[in-house]
């Protein structure tokens, strides 16, 4: 199903702290209290990449003399996201990015306005520290926002509509 990103919901939650190399699930978001960040005019891309550790010896060589090396997938990168925001100083979610420390790693998610007919929007949920947020003042006539960078430190959790 094709959906417009339009009329989603970013959220934050509060501290989280995650342990390297631990998967996380749904259930370790329940109990989370979520500041919905008002004023979203851009939700950014958020994903993960393998970083891959080149073989030291020859797997094989062709009969040019080339040789070929091996690479095997060594780690995986959890990614950058920024997400831009109409700037408004009375908005709960926006406020709670501005008061968050920006050494510790909290939790964020994401709802689409994929929902069937009577049923559940898809998530995306994750944990991530905030590495800047900067305001963006523009041209005289533009509308001040609100960039956050946001770095991953866990899996990205999804959670299919129903």
């Amino acid at each position: 199903m094709i959906f417009s990103t339009a009329g989603s919901h970013f959220f934050m939650g509060a501290a989280f702290d995650v342990a390297p190399n631990v998967e996380l699930s749904p259930s370790d978001f329940h109990g989370q209290f979520w500041s919905e960040v008002g004023g979203m005019t851009s939700l950014g891309s958020v994903g993960e990449t393998v970083e891959y550790d080149r073989q030291i010896e020859p797997v094989s060589e062709d009969p040019d003399g080339i040789v070929r090396l091996a690479k095997f997938p060594s780690y995986i990168v959890p990614g950058t996201m920024e997400i831009v925001a109409d700037l408004n100083i009375a908005d709960a979610g926006q406020l709670a990015i501005l008061g968050a420390h920006l050494a510790l790693s909290y939790a964020f998610r994401v709802v689409f306005n994929d929902a069937p007919a009577g049923g559940a929007p898809s998530e995306r949920l994750f944990v991530a520290f905030i590495a800047g947020r900067r305001d963006v003042f523009d041209e005289a006539n533009s509308t001040m926002r609100l960039i956050v960078n946001l770095e991953l430190n866990s899996n990205i959790v999804r959670i299919d509509g129903a």
